[in-house]
């Protein structure tokens, strides 16, 4: 690059530039990257940091795998660079997921992760998350206002016998669309 430094910002290379400019180069080789944003640029950097020996926790080696998948890796390939199984990078990838569906509801996002996880089951096992958002953000309301509400009762068994219900018994799920709200109480209690 023939730019002045302060132009550019380094991801990958300090230590080369360093050097660079203690034998008074004028010039170096370099690749150019232009990531869409700041928070892509700075995943780029966290990456070739951990490449290079950096340790990074857990939380974040998960968040950059799922970045890392959003911008066309396989699962398989985010766990080996990230060294994580692959159960655990599809599992906060789902939860990222809903969360840019629904963060903005209010007792969603008081919600563990694992009761998300168990919306997520309660939703797709029969069928609700093919529906519109304005729909699919009505039953993840009253879903999670039960789940906050009755957190003591509320658990993967209670949302899969709920999602199985709706799959499985006739006019259950038109009962469900019509009035999500009264259909959870009547059934949670039912459960409970």
């Amino acid at each position: 690059a023939t730019a002045p430094a302060d132009e550019y910002v380094v991801i990958c290379g300090n230590h080369r530039i360093t050097a660079a400019i203690a034998a008074d180069f004028s010039k170096i080789q370099a690749y150019i990257l232009n990531p869409e944003d700041l928070a892509t640029a700075k995943m780029y950097g966290i990456k070739e940091n951990m490449l290079g020996g950096v340790d990074l926790d857990y939380k974040t080696r998960l968040i950059f795998a799922v970045m890392d998948i959003k911008n066309g890796s396989t699962v398989a390939q985010a766990a080996a660079t990230y060294q994580i199984d692959e159960g655990p990078i599809k599992r906060k990838k789902s939860i990222m997921e809903m969360d840019d569906d629904y963060g903005s509801i209010d007792t969603y996002s008081k919600m563990s992760e694992d009761q998300k996880m168990w919306l997520n089951t309660f939703l797709t096992r029969p069928g609700l998350k093919r529906g519109s958002l304005p729909d699919r953000q009505r039953y993840v309301e009253a879903y999670s206002h039960m789940a906050i509400k009755y957190s003591s009762r509320f658990n993967s068994t209670l949302s899969s016998n709920l999602a199985d219900k709706l799959k499985s018994v006739p006019g259950e799920i038109t009962s469900f669309q019509s009035d999500p709200m009264a259909w959870l109480v009547a059934n949670v209690q039912r459960h409970s």
